[in-house]
């Protein structure tokens, strides 16, 4: 399902993407501050389109390293 307004990212996903990751580090990968983060994923403000689309790319990309270097699937999330 694709989000009503296609300049804003569906906050859902960037909160699945984020699950697990510390406000820092998140912040670093995102290049930006980490008020801002906080913001997105508290709901105060709205979420950029790219932001869930790049930290999905991020995720596929490791997912796919691991398994050129033979080590299996990513643990599973939750």
């Amino acid at each position: 399902m694709r989000y009503p307004n296609l300049r804003y990212g569906n906050p859902a996903e960037f909160t699945f993407y984020a699950l697990g990751v510390p406000l820092p580090v998140l912040a670093r990968r995102l290049r930006r501050d980490e008020r801002t983060v906080r913001d997105w994923l508290w709901c105060r403000s709205r979420v950029p389109w790219w932001v869930p689309e790049l930290l999905r790319l991020q995720h596929l990309e490791a997912e796919l390293r691991h398994r050129h270097m033979g080590l299996g699937a990513l643990p599973a999330r939750g």
